[in-house]
């Protein structure tokens, strides 16, 4: 439908007509773009993996240690992944571009049912995250756990639990939306350069 075969260039090479599947967000070549795209995953997905089996998260206060383990594992499967991408990129293999789309989509996949696993996760374990809140004020403050009145509300943990919650389904929101978009650009490099 977008592809024309009389615009053949060379053996294995050729352009579409559409713009969207040979320019990379309108502006740039999908070869360099993709290869932007990748190293930014890499990148992002290095920092979360690391933050990640530090028992932190750059979203959420409190998770638990399983799935902060799980989310760096995912991590470092995109990262690994990505680094792949570039070299198929590089290399302009079709056979190479082939299987790094798929595992790109594979990845992709993953991290965002991880990443909806873990706003459940995050959302279900409110009490826990309460006694967290609580514990840590007090150990940050240096006080006694011996108050009598209620102290969640002291510190807004239901507040924070809250406003966590809304900036976590914010960001997955805007994660799949890039992602998606992202993968459909791999998926126009592969289908520019390559017969398929």
């Amino acid at each position: 439908m977008y592809y024309d075969p009389a615009e053949v260039i060379g053996d294995s090479h050729y352009h579409a007509r559409h713009s969207f599947t040979r320019k990379f967000c309108g502006c740039m070549s999908l070869r360099g773009g993709c290869a932007i795209v990748c190293a930014f995953w890499a990148g992002l997905h290095l920092y979360i993996a690391i933050m990640a089996f530090q028992l932190s998260n750059p979203v959420f206060s409190y998770l638990d240690r399983i799935a902060l383990n799980v989310m760096g594992g995912i991590c470092v499967l995109f990262v690994t992944i990505s680094f792949y991408d570039l070299i198929s990129l590089f290399l302009e293999s079709m056979l190479l571009l082939r299987i790094a789309h798929r595992l790109t989509w594979i990845v992709v996949a993953f991290f965002l049912i991880c990443y909806f696993v873990c706003i459940i996760l995050f959302g279900i374990q409110k009490q826990q995250f309460r006694e967290w809140c609580i514990e840590s004020a007090f150990t940050d403050q240096g006080y006694q756990q011996d108050m009598s009145f209620q102290v969640a509300e002291v510190y807004n943990c239901d507040k924070l639990w809250e406003d966590e919650l809304k900036l976590a389904i914010a960001i997955f929101m805007i994660c799949a939306a890039c992602y998606v978009s992202y993968g459909i650009y791999t998926h126009a490099t592969n289908t520019s350069l390559f017969h398929c």
